[in-house]
């Protein structure tokens, strides 16, 4: 066990968002780390201790509430373990403008301007960056004066990343791509769905499956929504996804299994069963199976990483002899691995490890699936700049199969009550304020970003509209009352220019 000693004030870093802060070695692969205040300083700069499994260098990631008032995740430079406490602001500021650096290189040496005047613009914060490097051990001044210079280069990163999101979409049109884009539909009953309005942002529906209300009881199913889904959808014209058929979150658990929790095998064995009688129920009408969404995290069920990924090797295998010819994907909740923050010890498996076993092990993986439920939390991510999602996505093609990338993102953060007494939404961070307006320009600039990457070849919107018994409430793109939201209307004519731009 090592230690990260960093300088901060508490409105950098309030104590509460520690637990939110991670390290993440050179490939993005997070550790497990728990981070403190150490109580005694005589200043406004106070010592974050990180512990940390290992003794090598690491990242170290860190939301950070921008001008807008939401959050993104804001990465130093590598850090080496040593006594001396590193200051936070300053290793933040060298982190942002070693990124942006490194991709004004890369994009200029292939011959890209992606920001007008940029290499003034990074000069100039390179030189601020410099006299405040410098300055000799005045941890104070150099802390405000980090702090002045730092949202300027956020501000700087933003516009790269609008600057690459152009110029990746006008490459795709160029070369023709199109990338699938679906919406999923819960536990919508078919009439409720507009599907005129549906069919004009999506052409794949996703048939989602809850196996409390399809297993009633032990060995009853009732499969009577999801085949009217599919049946809708296949009149209309639309692909299918179905799944996630493995999903152990505590809402989808039956009640009638709650006292098996305390026996794995049972309870695994049910899992199977309940998947391959669903993927029977269902054989030659869905056009991609999803496996799971969630077993690469720690659950309530007490089945360990191990048999976690037992289950899933075991359940793609079944499936893939019952549909030989229907594509396979397993989706990852929280791809950057977000659920080991808190963990001093390095027993669970981060979500690379647990797609490399999958995918080595060659049983049939067709696809990944990363799911971005961005601005919340615990169970979501915090927003990042295309930059690091591009390098996130760069790092997940590796495995060389084609992405699909779940996505939400919040409109408002109250779900119900009264103005005296509203119901916040659980997901949300006690920084991010959502609106539908911040919701609409999330949905912009990911589903843009996405699609024009070459390894996403799938975008889905998960939330098709708002539910309040969901785990991201107020992520869907039309209202409890079927009424379009800001985000439905910009997918809308993203979907337009497209078109415009096939003809």
């Amino acid at each position: 066990m090592g230690t990260l000693r960093l300088l901060a004030d508490t409105d950098l870093v309030p104590a509460a968002l520690l637990e939110r802060v991670f390290v993440t070695d050179f490939e993005g692969t997070p550790w497990p780390c728990a981070g403190k205040y150490v109580t005694g300083s005589s200043n406004s700069l106070q010592e974050i201790q990180i512990a940390v499994e290992g003794d090598q260098s690491f990242y170290l990631q860190i939301p950070l509430r921008t001008a807008s008032g939401s959050e993104l995740m804001v990465s130093t430079a590598t850090l080496r373990q040593r006594e001396e406490p590193y200051l936070l602001a300053l290793e933040l500021l060298r982190g942002s403008i070693h990124r942006l650096t490194n991709q004004n290189f890369e994009w200029g040496r292939g011959g890209f301007a992606l920001l007008e005047d940029a290499d003034e613009r990074i000069s100039d914060i390179m030189k601020r960056f410099t006299s405040v490097a410098t300055i000799p051990h005045d941890w104070e001044r150099c802390h405000r004066q980090s702090m002045d210079i730092l949202p300027d280069v956020i501000k700087l990163v933003s516009g790269f990343s609008d600057g690459i999101t152009a110029e990746l979409t006008r490459m795709n049109a160029t070369a023709g791509i199109e990338t699938l884009l679906a919406g999923n539909w819960q536990d919508q009953a078919v009439a409720n769905v507009d599907m005129e309005l549906f069919k004009s942002v999506f052409d794949t529906a996703i048939i989602d499956l809850d196996w409390p209300t399809t297993e009633l009881s032990l060995g009853s199913y009732d499969w009577s929504r999801a085949k009217e889904q599919v049946r809708v959808c296949l009149e209309h014209g639309l692909r299918t996804i179905s799944g996630p058929l493995l999903d152990f979150s505590p809402s989808n658990i039956p009640a009638w299994m709650e006292s098996w929790r305390s026996d794995p095998g049972r309870l695994t064995s049910r899992a199977m069963e309940y998947a391959v009688n669903t993927v029977e129920a269902l054989a030659g009408d869905i056009h991609l199976w999803n496996i799971t969404s969630t077993m690469n995290q720690p659950l309530s069920v007490g089945l360990s990483d191990q048999a976690r990924l037992q289950l899933t090797a075991d359940v793609v295998q079944r499936v893939r002899r019952l549909e030989p010819k229907t594509p396979i994907l397993v989706t990852f909740q929280q791809p950057w691995g977000e659920f080991l923050v808190g963990s001093e010890t390095s027993e669970s498996i981060s979500p690379l490890r647990f797609a490399d076993a999958l995918v080595r092990g060659q049983i049939g993986v067709s696809a990944l699936g990363l799911q971005l439920d961005l601005g919340s939390w615990p169970h979501g991510s915090v927003e990042r700049d295309a930059i690091e999602i591009l390098k996130r996505l760069d790092i997940w093609s590796r495995f060389q199969l084609p992405l699909v990338v779940f996505l939400t993102s919040a409109s408002d953060p109250v779900v119900g009550g009264d103005s005296n007494n509203p119901v916040m939404n659980p997901a949300m961070t006690t920084h991010r304020s959502p609106t539908q307006n911040s919701q609409a320009t999330t949905a912009k600039q990911m589903v843009q970003l996405l699609s024009a990457h070459p390894a996403v070849h799938g975008v889905v919107w998960n939330e098709w509209t708002d539910r309040a018994n969901s785990r991201f409430p107020t992520c869907g793109i039309v209202d409890s009352d079927g009424n379009p939201k800001q985000a439905m209307m910009v997918l809308r004519e993203l979907q337009l220019q497209q078109a415009a731009v096939a003809d």
